[in-house]
């Protein structure tokens, strides 16, 4: 049991260590958004930022499904 949970801890950091950066921009450009709602909402790109936004986070996405799935 002990090896079996080392070798999952392994597995798991690996993972993280792939996506993180992969989602350190999503959340840089989902503070900025958040922060800047009025600009973002004054100009009518609400549609277009959830389009972006949902883009950005497919890749990640993508990967920790895989990733979960070993």
């Amino acid at each position: 049991m002990i090896i079996g949970s080392m070798i999952d801890m392994t597995v798991q950091f690996g993972a993280s260590d792939k996506v993180d950066p992969m989602l350190k921009d999503v959340n840089k450009m989902a503070g900025d958004s958040i922060i800047n709602y009025k600009t973002v909402a004054s100009f009518g790109q609400t549609e277009e930022f959830i389009k972006t936004f949902a883009a950005a986070l497919a890749g990640p996405t993508k990967k920790k499904v895989r990733m979960s799935s070993l």
